[in-house]
């Protein structure tokens, strides 16, 4: 698996592609891509608000690759690309139901510090966690 900045989503799936392609010129370059032997398996999305906040605004790896470590990766080189470019802080949101996620986040040491009712479109409940980044200069 090799994670890098990528200027190209041409293997996400049609309906995907809409989606994130959108978010990828807002975003850049805090557009990450994983693949695995020439396919796109995962992708993390985020932001940099105010030059402080960083903003993960969305991640997902593919079923099939879930387990492997692949989450955790994107995470780790996003935040290391919001940290070397001034974030104190990242935030993100999470479906109250999603426990793997909250537990890979927890791992990672975030923490919940809020909850917002009907964050998603379907109605369902997301928690906000954060976690404050170390600079390691």
């Amino acid at each position: 698996m090799k994670t890098y900045l990528r200027s190209t989503i041409s293997n996400l799936s049609p309906s995907s592609t809409h989606t994130h392609t959108t978010y990828y010129y807002i975003a850049h370059p805090y557009f990450l891509v994983a693949e695995v032997s020439g396919k796109v398996v995962g992708y993390i999305i985020a932001l940099l608000r105010g030059g402080a906040l960083g903003h993960i605004i969305s991640v997902a790896v593919d079923p099939e690759y879930r387990g492997r470590g692949i989450g955790k990766s994107l995470l780790k080189a996003v935040e290391e690309l919001l940290r070397d470019s001034g974030a104190k802080v990242i935030r993100l949101e999470v479906g109250e139901d999603n426990e793997v996620a909250i537990n890979l986040y927890k791992k990672l040491n975030y923490e919940i510090v809020d909850y917002i009712e009907k964050y998603y479109p379907d109605g369902s409940n997301a928690y906000v966690m954060m976690k404050r980044l170390i600079s390691e200069n």
